[in-house]
């Protein structure tokens, strides 16, 4: 075996671990910046007395999430993919497990 497969697999592993902690980051940002996304709309729903106007932003606010959801959704399934495969199960046991 030479040094430089050796190198090569540790090169592999030490980006493992690396992307493993952006990839931690990245899912704590996104919740954290959906929650403030919920609260901010809470904020607003709950101060608004007009309702033809609360009616009009809520059907906009809805359909923003869905284009979220829509746009994204098939990144989501990727990375729960990755996740069960790495942990050797699948995306319907976490599922399953979400759930509980």
């Amino acid at each position: 075996m030479s040094i430089i497969s050796d190198v090569e697999k540790f090169d592999f592993l030490r980006n493992v671990i690396q992307r493993i902690e952006q990839s931690q980051q990245a899912l704590i940002a996104t919740r954290v910046s959906l929650q403030d996304v919920a609260a901010n709309w809470d904020g607003y729903a709950s101060r608004e007395t007009d309702q033809a106007k609360l009616a009009e932003a809520g059907a906009d606010f809805a359909s923003r999430v869905t284009t979220v959801w829509n746009d994204r959704k098939a990144d989501l399934l990727t990375a729960l993919g990755i996740l069960a495969g790495g942990m050797g199960t699948t995306v319907a046991a976490l599922l399953e497990e979400l759930g509980e």
